[in-house]
């Protein structure tokens, strides 16, 4: 269990974060009018697409707002959602938790294909709304609502050119959906062809070095199937069910340079890649109690086969294949009910028990030489959350409500680990939330990082930073046994305002700070820095040029990370009809309907702009070591350290069928510090823009 006694090991931080959060607690009673008019709070909870925790939305998109994105499925807006989905909390950047009229599914798989006119809403919550659903507060969660009654069939084909030439992909989908209240039927397929980029075709050329860009692809060979279905019905008294199938299968074909031993042919790899996903949804929604009992499974058969030149001045080739086959499958039980009436308000409890095992098999066959790997694990997980609101000194103010959560998970490969957290929230007056959280996690490392098949992989070609030059080196990829569970301290200040109380501005800053012990990570890169910090990773010979390198993950000190992230989001509404009020915002007005009844039209206009500033992010490998500054130097990917900046800006504009989407990206420059030169890496922009116009506006027309 936690150690009351260690809470005094926090960060001097979060006592700068409690005395904010003070400082705007006295705010707010300064600015409270005295009144001895009677308070009367209605809250209404229980409400089917309504989130289960009292946490605001940070961002409610309507129809029009979500049609002037001019995505076809949900899966796709999803991705273009991301610049403000995205957490600093979490141990990756991925995907948020969504939901489905406010309640869980199996897996996002169910749903990713529904036609985007399918959906009524979609409200970007915060990540302590997790909670309230037995999931980890580490990313945030978006509540999709459907529309309670619709009919879709849709038919979509589109390809698409690179400006420069040499790859093209064309993709082609059908999706078929029906839903009537609680009854939904989905029906999904699509295919993708991509050809392939060479590194030729873009002037790739590493001098000094055999230049075989001919012969190696930037982009693989691509084909893709994919089929899909689901099905929800009402089964008895008030629980609903819902099950959804899919499989697919990806091949691709790559070229890896040229065949030393037949020169003017190139050295392919083929994979294909297998995935079958089925899932079964079952929940019971009874007044302010609602329980979810989620399963699914999930199997994926990987074969590649790879023709390899042994060594560049010997040359031998010959092909490695490699199987993998993985099996997951995880049941999962949550309720969540306002257990006790306080004064202020209900307690609200949530309740998790889920289990999970995964089983990988995987097979290495080379140079007449077969390897074999079993991996499993099986994990049991338990996880308990409170959310209670406290009245005030004065009455006539907001509750405050705070939250403690527990979450205990035993794997069978590495024992108990506990993760505990509390927060506070509080809304000082309409328009204005204040939200303050921390959390102490243990998390485990994956199965493939601590015993993937140790893979050896000859003239691979890796840029060795000391001596500034590519060279052709033998890689060791695989998992380290030695790798232990991690430790992380995070908190997080949200500021949430509305000056106008549901005015057509929004702001909101989130303020994270990361601390890790015995970080896994994965260091592609072999730059100096590393070099010193392993120097048992790195084989030269007696000239000093590069022999082999080992890529297996290690095991870091500490980490730290901070992180400022801004979202300014402004919205106006508007009712009318004409293009050429498109721009210039429209007058209300009414367009006659076939039957004579006028019929309300609308449109909106959004601006959005993200702001994430990376204010540190630094390793340090081990006590006395120099730590790895992505800000000022180190090497984080390939393509140079951590931006400090990040911006995402977008423009929105919806009306009567016409759709207009505009963004711009923005990420500042980084550089990588050798002890001979500085390699520097410039800004990047990108920018979209997409019109549409659904031609069921004008029946007229189809």
């Amino acid at each position: 269990m936690p150690d009351p006694a260690k809470f005094h090991e926090w960060p001097r931080g979060c006592a700068a974060l409690i005395s904010a959060f003070l400082l705007c607690l006295s705010a707010a009673y300064a600015q409270d009018p005295t009144t001895d008019t009677e308070t009367i709070i209605v809250r209404a909870r229980g409400l089917s697409q309504q989130s289960l925790s009292p946490l605001q939305p940070e961002v409610s998109l309507n129809e029009n707002d979500i049609a002037a994105y001019g995505l076809s499925t949900v899966a796709e807006l999803i991705e273009a959602l991301s610049p403000q989905t995205s957490s600093a909390r979490g141990r990756s950047s991925g995907r948020p938790f969504v939901l489905v009229n406010g309640e869980r599914t199996a897996n996002f798989r169910e749903f990713a294909r529904y036609p985007t006119e399918a959906i009524e809403r979609v409200d970007i919550l915060p990540e302590e709304v997790a909670l309230s659903y037995g999931f980890p507060a580490s990313a945030r969660v978006v509540n999709i609502i459907l529309k309670r009654s619709v009919t879709l069939a849709a038919i979509e084909s589109e390809l698409r050119v690179s400006g420069e030439g040499g790859t093209n992909e064309l993709v082609g989908s059908a999706q078929y959906v029906v839903i009537d209240g609680s009854t939904r039927t989905s029906l999904d397929g699509a295919a993708r062809r991509r050809t392939p980029l060479f590194e030729a075709e873009r002037d790739i050329d590493f001098a000094g070095q055999d230049n075989d860009a001919a012969f190696r692809t930037l982009l693989s060979r691509q084909r893709q199937w994919e089929l899909g279905g689901s099905i929800a019905r009402p089964l008895f008294a008030d629980v609903k069910g819902s099950l959804s199938a899919a499989f697919e299968r990806v091949i691709d074909d790559d070229e890896r340079g040229e065949d030393l031993t037949a020169p003017g042919t190139p050295l392919t790899q083929r994979a294909q890649t297998d995935t079958a996903d089925i899932g079964l949804t079952l929940s019971r929604r009874d007044g302010a109690t609602l329980m979810t009992l989620t399963t699914s499974a999930n199997r994926v058969e990987t074969d590649t086969t790879t023709a390899l030149n042994s060594q560049t001045n010997n040359p031998v080739r010959f092909a490695r294949d490699t199987t993998l086959q993985r099996t997951t499958f995880s049941s999962d039980f949550s309720i969540n009910s306002e257990a006790i009436q306080l004064p202020a308000g209900p307690l609200s409890l949530t309740a998790q028990l889920g289990f999970n095992t995964v089983e990988q098999r995987t097979r290495t066959a080379q140079l007449n030489m077969t390897t074999q790997a079993e991996l499993a694990r099986d994990t049991v997980s338990g996880q308990l959350s409170a959310t209670a609101p406290l009245r005030l000194a004065r009455e006539t103010l907001p509750p405050l409500y705070i939250n403690a959560n527990i979450d205990l998970v035993d794997l069978s490969d590495i024992g108990t680990l506990i993760t505990y957290g509390y927060g506070l929230y509080w809304e000082p007056r309409t328009g204005l939330s204040i939200n303050i959280s921390t959390t102490r996690e243990r998390g485990a490392p994956s199965l493939n990082e601590l015993g993937g098949p140790i893979v050896i992989t000859h003239a691979q070609r890796v840029f060795d930073f000391t001596a500034n030059q590519n060279v052709f080196v033998e890689t060791v990829t695989g998992g380290n046994p030695g790798l232990i569970a991690d430790r992380r301290r995070v908190i997080k200040l949200a500021l949430q305002f509305d000056p106008k109380q549901r005015g057509p501005w929004r702001f909101n800053v989130d303020y994270t700070r990361a601390r890790i012990s015995d970080e896994t990570r994965t260091f592609t890169l072999l730059t100096p820095q590393f070099e010193a910090a392993f120097p048992n990773r790195i084989v030269r010979d007696g000239a000093g040029v590069l022999v082999s390198f080992d890529r297996r993950p290690v095991l870091t000190a500490q980490t730290e990370r901070d992180e400022l992230k801004t979202t300014i989001n402004w919205v106006k509404r508007y009712r009318g009809s004409g293009f050429s009020q498109l721009l210039s915002g429209g007058k209300p007005g009414r367009k006659q309907a076939k039957s004579g009844q006028p019929q309300q039209t609308g449109g909106s206009l959004r601006m959005t702009l993200t702001h994430r500033l990376v204010l540190r992010d630094r390793v340090r490998i081990a006590p006395g070591v120099e730590p790895f500054d992505f800000l000022s130097g180190a090497a984080a990917t390939a393509l140079g350290g951590t931006p400090q900046h990040r911006l995402n800006a977008s423009l929105r504009r919806w009306r009567n069928g016409l759709g207009l989407s505009a963004s711009l990206g923005y990420q500042s420059g980084t550089e990588i510090i050798n002890a001979t030169e500085t390699l520097s890496f410039s800004s990047l922009v990108t920018s979209a823009l997409r019109i549409s116009y659904n031609l069921s506006r004008r029946p007229n027309l189809i």
